[in-house]
């Protein structure tokens, strides 16, 4: 199955890489984004994108709102960010989270199950409560060392489970073009653009600095660098971290944000999000649960008595998991995380949420006039269903 997904503050679209990266496929994805060289990145990437524009003028939007199966964004930070005022709702970035909240309520009414995920910084518990009160659920703080080499801890509120993610054992030495004394970088934020290393070493930023092992970077800032990212300290040619060494740090591919300035691209970078954390969380995803989907797939059948199937489904003890098929993915990932789902019995559910086993299944399937393919050997040819024999 493939999903439909609408994105919120999508700046270069890290959702679309790391739906991408945790192998989930997409129907059409929605966009909304004004940052013009955010949008440029994300169209040289991802070109059959729907941009729909400013979050603000959201009711206006053309769009089949029942259709959307993931809702995901994160709302501008500024006025949480203990880097920033602290303004909270009162900063008009901030207040967007709002926003993301009318919206989510909208979808919600369309489609009560719909998955969401809202990713923001750490902040004061006082704003947390707030945000999670309005989505209803408590966040989930992971720093992204886990996963890459750079130290950026934020929360992130969905209404699926997900885990921490296991150390994957990165450091600087395995993404830096040069050398560094330390072994995870400091978070990169949108301002890294205006930084140089003397201005990192006064505000205690060595953490993104790099000790040059290019020999032609010189005093007058000729060279392999721009003379604005590296400077000469204590006889030591040091240099922020690059473009490319950003991409990696926030695990997209690399040159993934080409096409513009080095400047808006780090600005897109620090304000994007670290893909394989998102990435583990996406695969941690559920597939949309058999009541949404029991509608649409018995418009298209003959009902019969009104008695059809739904789902594919494997079952041990009151524990169902259901998917499009049996092999399917996301089922399967959300089994193996179950430490007792082991010897299932394989089967489908009906629109009446009952687990059938494959010979009541074809029966049903067979009255309702679903069955479309009659392939296979013998057992999928008749008597016995298939998730082949259906769709």
């Amino acid at each position: 199955m493939k999903l439909n997904v609408l994105s919120l503050f999508d700046g270069m679209s890290c959702g679309r890489f790391a739906l991408e990266d945790a192998r989930i496929k997409v129907d059409k994805y929605y966009s909304s984004e004004i940052d013009k060289y955010a949008i440029q990145v994300s169209e040289n990437n991802f070109p059959d994108i729907i941009r729909l524009g400013d979050v603000t003028k959201w009711r206006k939007w053309d769009l089949d709102w029942a259709s959307i199966d993931l809702f995901i964004g994160g709302s501008p930070c500024q006025g949480f960010s203990f880097a920033g005022k602290q303004l909270a709702f009162d900063d008009p970035r901030s207040a967007l989270f709002f926003t993301f909240v009318d919206i989510l309520n909208h979808v919600k009414e369309y489609n009560p199950n719909v998955k969401f995920m809202l990713e923001n910084v750490r902040m004061k518990q006082e704003f947390l409560d707030v945000i999670s009160d309005q989505v209803g659920v408590e966040p989930v703080k992971i720093n992204s060392n886990l996963v890459s080499a750079q130290n950026r801890i934020r929360y992130y509120w969905a209404n699926w489970d997900f885990e921490q993610p296991e150390d994957r054992g990165i450091f600087l030495k395995d993404v830096l073009e040069g050398s560094s004394s330390k072994e995870k970088s400091q978070t990169i934020l949108a301002t890294i653009y205006k930084e140089n290393a003397k201005s990192m070493i006064k505000r205690n930023k060595q953490g993104l600095l790099v000790r040059d092992k290019s020999k032609c970077v010189r005093s007058g800032g000729r060279g392999s660098y721009d003379r604005h990212e590296w400077d000469s300290v204590d006889k030591e040619h040091l240099r922020k971290v690059t473009v490319l060494e950003c991409e990696r740090l926030q695990t997209v591919p690399d040159n993934s944000t080409a096409g513009v300035s080095n400047t808006q691209r780090y600005k897109i970078l620090g304000n994007g999000w670290n893909m394989k954390t998102i990435s583990h969380i996406f695969k941690a995803l559920k597939q949309p649960g058999p009541d949404r989907n029991c509608g649409k797939i018995a418009d298209e059948v003959s009902r019969g008595d009104n008695h059809v199937i739904v789902a594919a489904a494997n079952k041990k003890g009151d524990k169902i998991f259901a998917g499009v098929r049996h092999c399917c993915y996301i089922m399967q990932s959300q089994m193996n995380r179950d430490e007792d789902f082991i010897g299932c019995e394989e089967g489908f559910i009906d629109n009446k949420y009952n687990f059938l086993d494959r010979l009541e299944a074809w029966k049903i399937a067979e009255k309702a006039g679903q069955i479309k393919y009659r392939c296979g050997s013998d057992t999928a040819n008749g008597g016995t269903l298939y998730s082949e024999n259906l769709w």
